[in-house]
């Protein structure tokens, strides 16, 4: 009994932090979003996050289709400042729905915030996945990855390949460095490594092997959330 208890205690000072360390994290994003938006006002960077959020106010404000004309349209004029010719890129939106569901809860911003908010979570986003990965000496990763050009001129453009390139470093680090996954852990990679399927042109190869790992250690909690997340995400979209 007292076993059971000491358990639970455990358990409850375990979700306690969890919640703890989400909330920092939260007022984080906020406070470095504020100066960054303050930093950038009137300027207009993130030409990748655009036609995301325009295609996410579709879905999720006007109840249309994120693959409208409309989307396309009004993404030229913001990038291009007119129609895009015949042989530019039309900047339409050509991802799965589900590539948009980390957006609802800001698409009702104007873009200025959401660019501000979204290259906020970015930064703290990178930062908090060195720290997971190097947890003895995080500083000089943190610190490389946020100067590293390709990486940096990501998360000015709002590229969502950063994010999928975070989540694969993390799950290759939990799942191969440590080899030891919480049962948490493995449900939670499960779903991110199902939406970073929004990008299978870049993602392929790294979730084939890292399902073969799970295979191989018999991870089934990873497999199965990544299973159920996949179906669940293609049955919402």
């Amino acid at each position: 009994m007292d076993a059971i208890l000491q358990n639970q205690r455990v358990a409850i000072s375990r979700a306690f932090q969890i919640i703890l360390w989400a909330l920092l994290f939260v007022l984080l994003v906020a406070a470095l979003a504020i100066g960054i938006h303050a930093v950038m006002a009137g300027n207009t960077v993130g030409m990748d996050l655009h036609t995301f959020y325009l295609a996410a106010q579709n879905v999720f404000l006007k109840h249309q289709s994120p693959y409208g004309e409309d989307v396309a349209v009004q993404s030229q004029l913001s990038i291009f400042g007119r129609l895009a010719y015949a042989n530019e890129d039309q900047m339409g939106f050509s991802y799965p729905p589900y590539s948009l569901f980390l957006l609802a809860p800001i698409v009702h911003l104007p873009f200025d915030w959401v660019q501000a908010i979204w290259m906020a979570f970015f930064l703290m986003s990178s930062v908090c996945a060195m720290l997971l990965i190097f947890p003895r000496r995080p500083l000089l990763p943190a610190i490389g990855v946020l100067v590293f050009y390709p990486f940096t001129f990501g998360i000015i453009l709002g590229n969502f390949v950063n994010l999928i390139a975070l989540i694969v470093l993390a799950a290759i680090s939990m799942l191969v460095i440590d080899n030891k996954p919480s049962r948490g852990t493995q449900i939670l990679l499960g779903v991110l490594m199902a939406w970073a399927t929004i990008k299978p042109q870049f993602f392929w190869l790294y979730l084939i092997f890292i399902l073969l790992i799970g295979f191989k250690h018999h991870y089934w909690p990873l497999l199965v959330s990544f299973g159920a997340s996949l179906i669940g995400f293609l049955a919402i979209s």
